[in-house]
């Protein structure tokens, strides 16, 4: 399968320690080179939170846009609920909003997602590798790790 231009970022909340992990993936072939579809975006997804433990996989809560229409396909592909931020409302998304802002860093607004996989991994290193004021200085990666450490 060929990656195309852009890449979509997703995040992988474990809501009551509020660790957040980065996780990428490269747009499909045949995705518009703007925007991805619903479908390729809940392909993404599904593919996504299919990679983490069940148990922390239990809600997502997504922003408001046409891209995520195929919401019903991952709620039952998991057996989660889905809930949709009200418009201009981003303090109901404060994970994602302050994730936006470390993002920015390394691809200010209007960047290109155009760019080498190689620098979407360094990307994704970094910010799992942060330590966070929220976690007591530990990184999303350690927060995660302990959560995950016994699964099989």
């Amino acid at each position: 399968m060929q990656a195309v231009r852009g890449a979509l970022f997703l995040l992988a909340v474990d809501h009551p320690d509020r660790g957040a992990r980065i996780d990428h993936q490269r747009r499909l072939a045949g995705a518009c080179a703007q925007r991805p579809g619903a479908s390729q975006v809940a392909a993404a997804v599904t593919a996504a939170l299919g990679r983490q433990p069940a148990r922390l996989v239990r809600s997502l809560t997504w922003d408001q846009g046409r891209e995520m229409a195929r919401w019903a396909d991952i709620e039952a592909a998991f057996g989660i609920e889905v809930f949709f931020c009200e418009p201009r409302s981003p303090w109901q998304r404060p994970t994602n909003e302050h994730t936006n802002a470390l993002l920015r860093r390394w691809l200010p607004k209007g960047t290109s997602l155009d760019i080498a996989q190689l620098r979407l991994a360094v990307i994704e290193d970094n910010l799992n590798h942060m330590p966070r004021r929220l976690h007591h200085w530990a990184s999303a990666h350690d927060i995660y790790t302990q959560h995950t450490c016994n699964h099989r």
